[in-house]
């Protein structure tokens, strides 16, 4: 096989492993029953709630304390609504919030791999506990191990909306978004510290880049290699005919 069918088949051995794997998910809450717990109920498996059936299967598990919280004006059973939010940017029945642990962490989990994660966030009247910090971090490894690959810090928006309904305290949405540089993560962790969780999660999109993105990056690759053996092929004939002059002009210079 010479070097440019090699390199084809190079080309299309990473197209097909980046075919696999690229892709976005997008998960919004509310399906769920207030504050059950969500579980594998988006990795097509069953919530805290037996009753409310198998999710959709969009390959997230998460850990288990995490939950949907309904809108308070929200009255379904098994519990009335108590997440206390107000313009959630994807306009869902529910959102996600994750109760405080010392002894448990607050992650999501996709086994099949991540580059970027967005969201949308609202702290707790648009504020911070004093010497607090909130962050989300990806990690290379399921549950929030392996190596860090991208974090951000949760802050307050410079432009709060005042809650229409007085006993609503999550109304002013930001979104952020962390990126690994193109290392798969296979987990991001809510690092909320406090004996009270001051933040709720809206509208999560899980992404890996598009085959298109990776084929051009490829196919460049692979057109500098070529550009490389083709250089060398030149240099390397361009030494063979002047080896050939020189001992021509040496039985030349014997003949006279």
């Amino acid at each position: 096989m010479n070097r440019a069918a090699r390199f084809a088949v190079a080309i299309g051995v990473g197209l097909t492993a980046v075919e696999a794997q690229a892709g976005s998910v997008t998960v919004t809450f509310g399906a769920l029953p207030n504050a059950v717990a969500i579980e594998s109920y988006y990795n097509g498996g069953l919530s805290g709630y037996p009753p409310a059936g198998k999710g959709p299967d969009l390959g997230l598990v998460f850990s288990s304390l995490a939950n949907e919280q309904k809108a308070t004006t929200q009255n379904p059973p098994p519990k009335p609504g108590t997440g206390k939010f107000e313009n959630n940017p994807s306009g869902a029945a529910g959102v996600l919030y994750f109760p405080y642990s010392a002894s448990s962490d607050s992650y999501i989990d996709d086994a099949s791999g991540f580059t970027s994660l967005t969201f949308a966030y609202s702290l707790l009247n648009n504020a911070l506990p004093p010497n607090t910090t909130y962050k989300v971090e990806l990690y290379s490894g399921l549950n929030g191990t392996g190596s860090l690959l991208g974090s951000v810090d949760l802050t307050p928006s410079a432009t709060p909306i005042a809650c229409l309904r007085s006993f609503d305290e999550f109304c002013t949405w930001s979104f952020a978004s962390i990126f690994t540089g193109g290392t798969y993560a296979e987990s991001a962790v809510f690092s909320l510290p406090g004996t009270v969780l001051n933040a709720e999660f809206d509208k999560m999109t899980f992404a890996t880049p598009e085959p298109q993105t990776w084929a051009m990056l490829l196919i460049g690759f692979a057109g500098l290699a070529l550009a490389r053996v083709r250089s060398v092929a030149r240099f390397a004939n361009r030494g063979a005919r002047a080896s050939d002059g020189g001992r021509l002009t040496a039985l030349s210079a014997r003949s006279r």
